[in-house]
């Protein structure tokens, strides 16, 4: 097997992983139960949701910029195996 071969698999193996993770934390996600919230919400709970939700959605960028970069790498390595 050559090493484009390998990093190949590699590559994919990586976004499956990604794949399968995702889903398994949206499956995760929706089985979560609704929570009530008091009529007064804690100030502290409030600020502690809102970095939650931006961590979150730094991870969602990330991930999204790490799948681009895997795409660019595939589509620069396609030619070369072709080659070979």
């Amino acid at each position: 097997m050559s090493q484009l071969d390998t990093l190949e698999q590699t590559i994919n193996s990586a976004i499956d992983r990604i794949e399968k993770s995702t889903a398994e934390l949206a499956e995760k996600a929706a089985n979560q139960p609704e929570l009530t919230l008091p009529a007064t919400p804690d100030p502290e709970l409030a600020l502690e949701n809102e970095r939650l939700k931006s961590e979150l959605a730094a991870l969602t960028a990330r991930r999204k910029a790490d799948l681009a970069e895997l795409d660019e790498l595939l589509a620069q390595l396609k030619p070369l195996m072709e080659e070979g």
